[in-house]
C-alpha cells in the first residue's frame, strides 16, 4: 500500500488561501497532492523501494508507526476513505489466517495500471501458494 497505493492521488479545492511548499494558493485553486510521491519520499521513508515492513513498527515522536501525514494510501484528513478503517482491519484478519497455514510468494511483476481512478496490478496479483 505504500510502494502501489489504490489511488495515485487525491484532488482538493482550497476553501481558504493557503502557502504549500513556500508558494501562496489563493482560496479555490485546486490542487492534486501526490500519494505516490509522498509515498516514495527518501526523506520520509529511507530507501523508499525497499519492502521493509519492519519500518512501521518504528517509533515517531509519541507513536509507533509511520510519521504523520507520510503513510496516506486511504488519502487523508476530514474526506479520507470512509472504509480505511474496515479495510484494514480485514487485511489484518485475511492476512493473519492465510500465512498461519500457507507461504505466500508474488510470481508476477508488481507493474501497476489505472483503472477507472484506482491502480491495479496490470497482469493480475499472481502469486504461489504452498502448505507449509
Amino acid at each position: 500500500m505504500r510502494l502501489h497505493p489504490v489511488i495515485p492521488m487525491v484532488v482538493r479545492t482550497l476553501m481558504r488561501p493557503a502557502t504549500i511548499a513556500g508558494i501562496d494558493l489563493p482560496a479555490g485553486v485546486t490542487i492534486g497532492p501526490s500519494i505516490i510521491i509522498t509515498h516514495h519520499r527518501d526523506d520520509l521513508h529511507p530507501d523508499p523501494e525497499a519492502f521493509r515492513p519492519e519500518r512501521f513498527l518504528e517509533e515517531h515522536g509519541n507513536r509507533v508507526g509511520p510519521a504523520a501525514n507520510t503513510w496516506i494510501p486511504f488519502g487523508g484528513g476530514v474526506r479520507r476513505c470512509i472504509g480505511a478503517g474496515f479495510s484494514l482491519m480485514e487485511g489484518v484478519a485475511v492476512l493473519r489466517e492465510v500465512v498461519a497455514s500457507y507461504d505466500v510468494e508474488a510470481v508476477g511483476d508488481d507493474e501497476p495500471k489505472v483503472r477507472n481512478i484506482t491502480s491495479v496490478p496490470r497482469r493480475g496479483a499472481r502469486i504461489r501458494v504452498t502448505t507449509r
